[in-house]
């Protein structure tokens, strides 16, 4: 497998494909995004395949890493500060992203994950739901 960092840091030749849509791209940070804004997460969690996705502008090989969980959490503290900082490395983890050369998580995305799987998530002992979101990010 090939990483972005050695494709934009110009370290190896890529080719210009043509995507789904009849389109020829170059891998890029924006093409990448465009893959993974085109897919609806909520409905296709952890059975998605960003590969020969449709849009103009996407780039049709790309590949996605996900962080399991299980729904019933031992360690409710834990959880919630994992949480915390995934919405962190969201909310201000962009500029380090495109610094380390990885790609940040479009918007769409992260508000699908949230609806997703964050909000299943729940104590194991108690059975409370473990994320509830705040006014700000049920509104947007």
């Amino acid at each position: 497998m090939i990483d972005t960092l050695s494709i934009l840091a110009k370290v190896l030749d890529y080719a210009i494909l043509q995507n789904k849509s009849g389109h020829f791209i170059k891998p890029s940070r924006l093409s990448f995004q465009a893959a993974a804004s085109h897919v609806r997460w909520q409905d296709t969690m952890h059975k998605i395949t960003l590969t020969d996705m449709l849009g103009d502008d996407v780039w049709p090989i790309t590949g996605v890493t996900f962080i399991l969980m299980q729904k019933a959490q031992l360690d409710s503290q834990k959880t919630k500060a994992l949480l915390d900082f995934f919405k962190w490395c969201y909310n201000e983890g962009d500029q380090w992203a495109e610094y380390l050369d990885y790609v940040p998580i479009p918007s769409v995305v992260f508000e699908d994950i949230v609806q997703s799987s964050w909000l299943t998530l729940y104590d194991g002992t108690y059975g409370q739901q473990l994320w509830i979101p705040s006014d700000e990010e049920t509104t947007n």
